[in-house]
């Protein structure tokens, strides 16, 4: 396929299949993989600008990451072709809301801090993904403050998709505490003050409305005011509590469940917005992949979720950016709080990943939290023969109550 910039006629609308030949691949499952990254339009964007051609040659690149390669993109079909609007990382995007979107491959932030009758040690581990052993720029962003407010922390995990994902995620990281810290001045109740700051960030996301139709973010907050824990999320990054049982075990709590279009509720959502849930299918019938949103009568966004921060494009199939909540008054018994990106879920339960946290041989949250970012890695390339991982993006906080001094 020859080299350069590629649109799609407003004419012709595309299907899975003639998008695939399009892009000049031969295997459907090779875009969209058993699991459920991102959207499918992202995939062929991301696929397209990173290699000159399918499949890739070998390339061979030091522990630093791979050297800068030009970037390549589709772009999209859009009903309105006056819409169409070309839109790269050095376009205004969300560049006026931060300064680089830039980050190591591999970042470890470890904290420890008295919040009134708790002790929380934190610490954040993220991994960029690989394409055919290939580093990738990491689109997932974190953010963990204790003491951000007096006696409140707050913790979030963004896992970003689409050509501009890492834009997104890294905007709700620098984005939401303030804007947080400020409803929470302005508003009693934590769940009116974070449902406020999830609606702001979409309306600042949208005001670049032209680079996040096929971009986006899920979204997975959560404030500790003492001991009353509120978690706020949209999309499929998790949340979930290690609970020390009497026998000794640590037990799973699962605070979030996926936003994916299959559940009845959003099934229902997106079906009245106009919305279409379908898988996709090969040139033989054969189904592949996860259920994703189109829209009615285009084979666009796909994306896997019914609910997530960004992905103008999407909210015209129904999906939305309004979070759900989880609320738990901390006991004694309960002993680590674990936010992570599907990166680390793909592959594994709430219990498994609870079970490396707490009932591992680690001595603190740092440990615990590159054992399980490394554990979670090492499970993707044993299930992924294409050699291939997701970004994956974890938050370990330990509670020590002070009972236990």
């Amino acid at each position: 396929m020859q080299a350069g910039i590629y649109l799609f006629h407003s004419a012709t609308i595309p299907t899975p299949s003639s998008i695939c030949r399009f892009a000049g691949l031969t295997r459907l499952a090779r875009v969209i993989p058993g699991h459920q990254m991102g959207c499918f339009a992202s995939s062929l964007v991301n696929t397209a600008r990173f290699y000159d051609s399918w499949p890739p040659r070998a390339k061979v690149h030091d522990e630093a990451g791979p050297s800068p390669v030009k970037r390549r993109t589709f772009l999209p079909y859009i009903a309105d072709e006056d819409s169409l609007t070309w839109c790269t990382d050095e376009h205004r995007s969300l560049t006026h809301l931060h300064a680089s979107s830039s980050a190591s491959y591999d970042e470890e932030k470890s904290r420890t801090k008295e919040l009134g009758s708790l002790k929380c040690s934190h610490a954040v581990v993220s991994r960029a993904g690989e394409d055919l052993g290939v580093r990738k720029a990491n689109q997932d962003s974190a953010v963990a403050l204790q003491g951000f407010r007096a006696g409140e922390s707050v913790f979030g995990v963004f896992d970003g998709h689409g050509p501009n994902g890492h834009h997104v995620s890294h905007f709700l990281k620098l984005r939401l505490p303030g804007v947080l810290s400020r409803n929470l001045s302005e508003l009693a109740d934590a769940r009116e003050a974070v449902s406020q700051t999830f609606q702001e960030l979409q309306a600042g996301l949208e005001r670049a409305s032209h680079c996040v139709e096929l971009s986006g973010s899920t979204a997975v907050v959560a404030l500790l005011q003492g001991r009353r824990l509120c978690v706020g999320w949209t999309g499929d990054s998790r949340a979930v509590l290690g609970r020390r049982e009497p026998s000794g075990k640590c037990r799973a709590i699962s605070l979030t469940h996926d936003h994916k279009p299959v559940n009845p509720p959003e099934a229902i959502r997106i079906r009245a917005a106009g919305g279409r849930i379908e898988r996709l299918q090969t040139e033989s019938g054969e189904s592949v992949g996860p259920h994703r949103v189109w829209l009615g009568n285009v084979w666009l966004p796909g994306l896997a979720m019914s609910r997530a921060m960004g992905d103008t494009m999407a909210r015209r199939a129904g999906v939305i950016s309004e979070p759900e909540f989880c609320f738990v008054d901390l006991a004694s018994d309960d002993e680590t709080l674990i936010l992570a990106s599907d990166g680390v879920f793909e592959f594994m339960s709430d219990e498994e990943v609870v079970d490396i946290v707490c009932n591992g041989n680690t001595a603190d949250a740092e440990e615990a939290c590159s054992q399980l970012v490394s554990k979670a890695h090492h499970r993707w390339q044993v299930m992924e023969a294409s050699d291939s991982s997701d970004d994956i993006t974890a938050i370990v906080v330990t509670f020590k109550h002070c009972t236990e001094q």
